[in-house]
Formats: C-alpha cells, structure tokens, sequence
C-alpha cells in the first residue's frame, strides 16, 4: 500500500522537495510572501499524510480486516482532506491577493468549509460518512469543499485581471497558468481519465509562483545595485565639486603669496602644507574603503591652519583622546570647512573645536562644535545657505561605517555634528 501511495504521489512529494531547496537558497532574501509558503508546504504535507490515512483505511476495508478501525481511519483521513484542499488554494489565493483588506475576506470560504466539516468527528452525516460496510457515503453539503475551491479559483482568475490593468502582464499570465493547469486536472480526474495528480499540481502552482518572485527578487536587485552606483557615482563628482573650489585655491594662494613678502619661511611652509592638502584631496577622491581617523585629521589640520592664517579671528581647537576609529575619506573636513564657512568666519571670536573620545561599548565619537551662526535643522535645505558634504557625510558613515551623524544647531548660538562609528566594523556590502 505505500508503494502505490508514493508512485500515485511522487510528483507531488518531488515538487515540494524542490520548492523546499529553492526556499533554502533564498532564506536570507526577502522573498514576498515567503512566510505563506512555508505555511502552504506544511499543509501540504499534512495534505498527503490525511490522503495516506484515508489510502490505508481503504485497504482495511477492501481486506475486510476490522471493520471499524477501517471506518475511523477512512473518516480521519477524508476529513483531513476536505479541510486542508481548501486551506491550501486559500493560501495561493493570500500569496496573490494584491491587498491585505482583500485578504482577509479570502480566508472566510476555507473557515466556513472547515466548521461544516468538522462535526463529521462527532457523527455528524451533513457532508459524508463511512458506512458500517466502511463504504463512503455523500452528505447534503458534500459539495461545499470543491464550490470554496472554485470560489479560490475565481478570485485567482480575477486577481491575473488586475495584474493586467496595472501592466503587470507577466504576473497575470502566471497566474492563468496557474489556473488552467489546477482546472485541466479537475476535468480529468471527474472523468477518470487520470487520478491522484491533484496535490501534485498544486504544489506545482506553488512552486511557478515562488520562482517567479524570486526572479522578480533578482531583477529588483541588480536595479537597486545599479541605482545605487549611480547615485554613488554623483555623489563623488558632487563631492569633487565641493573639494576643488577655486574660491579656496583662489584665495590660499593669495594667503601665501603674501606671506611670502613678509616672511618667507612661513610661506613656504604654507605653500608645502597646501600642496599637501591638495594632493591628499585629490587621494581621497579615489579612494573607497576607510581610513584611520589621524589621517582624516592631519588632512583637517592643514586645511584649518591655511584658514586660520587667512582669518586671524577664527580659532581651531582640537582635542583628541581616541585614536582608534576608521572613517570614510573627507569626513571631518568638509564638517570643519562648514563649520568655518558657515558658522565662525564673520564672528569676531569664532571657535571650532574637533574631538574624538571613546564611549562605552568601543563607539567612536567625532564631535564638531562652532559657537558660530548656526541654523535651523528643521528647516528645507533649499531654504538655508548651502552646508557642503552635510548629507554626504551623512550617507557615507552609515553606508561604509554603520555610523550615524547626528545635527544639533540653534540660530545664533553655534552647532554641533557628533558621529558615532562602530569599532572595528566592516564596509556594508563587504564580503565576511
């Protein structure tokens, strides 16, 4: 008996088997609906041991062997199937459903087929019973299983109806598919030119839909990848932009020029830390994985000394007690230049102050305080002068850090930027 059992199920049993593989590949992506579906293959197992309960009583009765052990067996088993039939096109039906408000109205038929049949275990004869021959026998509402199948075969054909008005059109031939292989098998079995393919089509719907979402998945993917590179790719011409200004060089070397007539030796040690400040500038732009956070400084430094020496007014404080933190190229520069440009420049004691300290739990704190202007962080950005490589920062130590960078500013009284750097944490999107 289960030998006949497993060749009338084999294709069933193998299609599930192989949707179970496909879903192992993908248990890290986030297929839709995978959570359905692992759902759909556990009912669907249930499914085929009810019918292997119902197959064994059958033979019970056909060897004439303990009559009513046959009739319970054979009851259990058919009971088992007449509920979960429903419950699993029910599932298809929730995996399809292009809302969540229509889904929960799918789930009323299966309910309704499930109260109607399980008073059968208290003697109840309203859709079948096994006779004391062990002999099957229909009910008055026998028929209400296959009419909630049917129902779940409408909603399906209705749902390929809007998948094609909203030009969704691969979607919605599936799903005719889908369909059309569910109702082909239907005619054939009621005509008895094939038998026991039921439960192998199902899980074979099952397994086309699941696969179509996860080359849906994929395309979705490589899009978001390549979305993501482009906008990668702005972001460093943007960032080139704002690190080559020639108001900056314009003005740096007019510094040195006349440094030069006054002492001589300051501007040439001027014009070396600027030739330094440009080459490290233009590194920085090819670079793409982090740095130590000294070197990040040291680059600052020399930016903020040529500063100083154009604005004696402005004073640049650094306090450093953590070295210990990797950073994303031109991150505390362009924190600092914003800081001077927008905030301390016109003040007539304006001070910067860059630090970095150690926080429990190995975070790493970068902190940029001015007591200059400041803003209004609520405010649109198109409504505020231009604060350089703010959000680009932002983006690069959550991207390539984990981090955060969090603003605080206050209308004529400063602002201040703290970033918070994981330790020792890799690049996102770095291979472990």
């Amino acid at each position: 008996m289960m030998q006949r059992f497993l060749q009338a199920n084999f294709m069933a049993i193998m299609l599930l088997s192989a949707l179970a593989v496909i879903m192992a590949v993908n248990r890290k992506n986030r297929i839709p609906a995978s959570g359905l579906f692992r759902t759909g293959m556990i009912l669907m197992l249930l499914l085929l041991c009810g019918e292997y309960i119902e197959w064994h009583g059958f033979d019970m009765v056909a060897k004439q062997t303990d009559i009513p052990a046959a009739i319970r067996w054979r009851t259990t088993g058919s009971l088992i199937c007449y509920i979960l039939r429903p419950a699993v096109i029910m599932l298809e039906v929730l995996i399809l459903s292009p809302s969540k408000r229509i889904s929960r109205l799918c789930t009323v038929p299966a309910v309704l087929n499930a109260l109607v049949f399980i008073p059968v275990l208290f003697g109840s004869r309203l859709v079948f019973y096994i006779d004391e021959n062990g002999q099957w026998c229909d009910g008055p509402l026998y028929l209400i299983s296959f009419a909630a199948i049917f129902l779940y075969l409408i909603l399906l054909f209705l749902f390929s109806l809007t998948y094609f008005t909203k030009n969704q059109m691969k979607r919605g031939i599936l799903i005719l598919v889908i369909i059309a292989q569910s109702v082909i098998v239907s005619v054939c079995e009621a005509f008895n030119f094939i038998r026991g393919y039921g439960s192998a089509v199902t899980a074979l719907g099952m397994l086309e839909y699941y696969v179509y979402l996860t080359l849906v998945f994929q395309h979705d993917l490589q899009v978001s990848l390549a979305e993501q590179k482009l906008h990668t790719a702005q972001t460093n011409i943007l960032l080139m932009r704002s690190q080559i200004q020639p108001h900056f060089l314009f003005n740096a070397l007019n510094t040195i020029r006349a440094l030069y007539a006054k002492d001589p030796a300051l501007g040439e040690r001027t014009l070396e830390q600027f030739s330094s400040y440009l080459r490290q500038n233009l590194e920085s732009l090819a670079q793409t994985n982090r740095i130590p956070v000294q070197k990040e400084l040291a680059h600052t430094r020399i930016y903020t000394d040529i500063e100083m020496l154009r604005f004696p007014n402005i004073r640049v404080e650094y306090q450093i007690e953590d070295t210990g933190a990797e950073i994303p190229p031109l991150t505390i520069q362009p924190l600092a230049e914003n800081a001077i440009r927008h905030g301390v420049r016109g003040k007539k004691n304006g001070t910067v102050t860059i630090s970095t300290d150690l926080l429990a739990g190995n975070m790493h704190r970068i902190t940029i305080r001015d007591n200059g202007a400041g803003f209004d962080p609520a405010l649109p950005e198109n409504t505020q002068p231009p604060h350089i490589g703010l959000q680009n920062v932002r983006e690069r130590v959550e991207q390539m850090c984990g981090g955060t960078m969090t603003v605080h500013s206050e209308i004529g009284r400063g602002t201040e930027i703290i970033l918070l750097i994981p330790h020792n944490t890799k690049e996102k999107g770095a291979p472990s």
